[in-house]
């Protein structure tokens, strides 16, 4: 039975999981959900992920959710490449540890996307910009400052996978990326020109989040 996968061309935390399948070639079944018509709050998406997010898997009638959960997973659970989210205890230990920090600081990392797109009643653009901009210096001293990526030296993980579709999201709306975190991006597209693409049209969606969606 394929894997279902219940996702929004919308969402920047979908489409790191949809790209992922895509490239290790895991057959899955896609189910969009509509996010501008509340579809992730029905009864029967409830029973997938009671917190009404997207994305979610239902694997052979185990369900999960959550992205940086289902990248995990899949990384342990098919077969892919082991620089994604490698064997080796330290390796995979340099890939947890920026999830750990991810999860907590992805409201500060994109709290000028989130003021642009209408979340952030009670911030001015120049105090959003000034919390995001402190999250982003965390992000290239402590992570980027010793590695060519997240948590690897040579090859792309799960880590950098995740932020891709936010950080070029946050660079469209108008915000400037230091020349290191520009440096950063280049090499990830470079390693994953296929990504690159999946990026830019994902860009060019333009997503409008006016509305009270959940997503995640």
């Amino acid at each position: 039975m394929a894997l279902r996968f219940f996702t929004s061309d919308y969402c920047p935390f979908c489409r790191p999981v949809k790209y992922f399948l895509k490239v290790n070639k895991i057959p899955y079944q896609e189910q969009q959900i509509n996010l501008f018509t509340g579809e992730q709050k029905s009864d029967e998406y409830k029973k997938i992920n009671p917190f009404q997010k997207v994305p979610a898997i239902i694997d052979d009638g185990f369900i999960l959710f959550e992205s940086a959960t289902l990248l995990k997973y899949l990384s342990n659970s098919q077969q892919t490449d082991d620089h994604w989210y490698p064997k080796n205890p330290k390796d995979r230990a340099l890939v947890d540890l920026f999830f750990d920090w991810y999860n907590a600081n992805i409201s500060n990392l994109y709290k000028y996307t989130w003021f642009k797109y209408g979340f952030t009643k009670n911030l001015t653009q120049e105090e959003a910009k000034e919390i995001s901009d402190k999250a982003f210096q965390e992000l290239e001293n402590v992570f980027l400052s010793q590695r060519k990526f997240i948590s690897s030296h040579d090859k792309i993980t799960i880590a950098d996978l995740a932020v891709a579709f936010h950080l070029a999201g946050t660079k469209d709306l108008g915000y400037e990326f230091s020349p290191r975190l520009e440096e950063y991006m280049k090499s990830v597209y470079e390693q994953a020109s296929d990504l690159q693409k999946d990026v830019e049209s994902y860009v060019a969606l333009k997503p409008d989040w006016s509305k009270d969606n959940k997503t995640k």
